[in-house]
């Protein structure tokens, strides 16, 4: 895969502002209440129509879309997650762990005081346009006019994370999650790029993927 697409793809996630996320973390983690959660646990942002925002120091979580389980995305500490809800009293979306994780929560109503003493009102503006821009972006790359199309967008996805990552991924399951094809249709589709040499999958996880055609 062409050096440059994978660095336009993972374009957010290098550029976190990591130093504004923690600044937040740091001043939120006095009203929080840090409860270690479970594998495969859902967190809902919105609970009895009062928003919640949950700290993430380190580890990683999964964002799912609520009317079909979809994973939108995997999101790695450190990360605030609900800050987009201040306005809102529904969100169509919630969290799953994928492994034991430590986690702040805060009510949403509750952290402004602490914006306003602190100033750290530029801290979580930055945020909040970071998570925005990275929607928008998931949103055009998954307005996909076929099943091959969707399947190279998570490919180039995986591929894009660190090999230690990739090694706990099994890439029919990455791919299925974040598309809901089938199982079969995806093998059937992994099957013909290892065949061209476009995919190396080894115990399924994915290894390293060469320039994938745009249509397949």
């Amino acid at each position: 895969m062409k050096r440059n697409e994978l660095n336009s793809l993972s374009e957010y996630r290098f550029t976190k502002p990591v130093d504004d996320i923690e600044r937040l973390i740091a001043a939120l983690s006095c009203e929080g209440t840090w409860i270690t959660f479970r594998h495969g646990q859902r967190l809902d942002l919105i609970t009895q129509q009062e928003p919640k925002c949950y700290l993430i120091s380190e580890g990683s979580v999964h964002v799912n879309r609520v009317r079909d389980g979809l994973v939108l995305g995997t999101v790695y500490g450190p990360a605030i997650l609900g800050m987009s809800n201040f306005a809102s009293s529904l969100d169509p979306s919630y969290i799953t762990t994928d492994k034991d994780v430590r986690i702040g929560v805060v009510p949403l109503s509750d952290i402004f005081d602490i914006l306003d003493k602190q100033q750290l009102w530029k801290s979580f503006s930055i945020t909040l346009l970071y998570i925005i821009g990275h929607y928008q972006h998931y949103n055009m790359q998954m307005i996909a006019p076929t099943s091959y199309e969707k399947v190279r967008y998570q490919l180039i996805d995986l591929a894009s994370k660190d090999a230690d990552v990739r090694a706990e991924i099994n890439v029919t399951e990455f791919i299925h999650e974040r598309t809901l094809l089938s199982r079969s249709h995806i093998l059937a589709i992994l099957s013909e790029l290892k065949k061209g040499g476009y995919i190396k999958i080894k115990k399924g996880n994915l290894v390293e993927i060469t320039e994938l055609p745009l249509k397949y």
